[in-house]
């Protein structure tokens, strides 16, 4: 008996930030066999982001991070400076996006009450 294979979108990150834990984390996607991807990639400086696109092969660069949170992505992993991780997330949360947050989540533990507070009350992973 032959074993079919399901046809089945992969999974798709936006990535905001482009230092070397935003690579590190697009590079591990790769592990996953195209079950996951890194669908675009938003940073302060457009020429970074436009460089790591091309050389992790991110299919999108986005204006800016809100608009890369607002395309066509499953979920967000921020790798941006820690002071804009809680600006970051809300966005992504507005947008009832799950969302992964390198550490810290914040940068003081009301920031971080903000954030979970706001993904509990929409519901998104967080």
């Amino acid at each position: 008996m032959m074993r079919g294979t399901l046809d089945v979108e992969p999974f798709r990150w936006a990535i905001l930030g482009t230092g070397a834990v935003a690579r590190k984390f697009v590079l591990d996607l790769r592990q996953l066999g195209g079950q996951a991807v890194a669908q675009v990639v938003a940073s302060r400086n457009p020429d970074n982001a436009r460089a790591f696109a091309s050389t992790l092969g991110v299919a999108e660069v986005a204006a800016d991070y809100a608009a890369a949170v607002q395309g066509q992505v499953d979920a967000v992993y921020i790798a941006t400076p820690p002071s804009l991780h809680g600006a970051h997330a809300l966005f992504a949360i507005a947008a009832r996006k799950p969302l992964l947050i390198e550490k810290p989540i914040a940068t003081d533990a009301a920031a971080a009450r903000r954030i979970a507070q706001a993904a509990e009350a929409a519901g998104v992973f967080c």
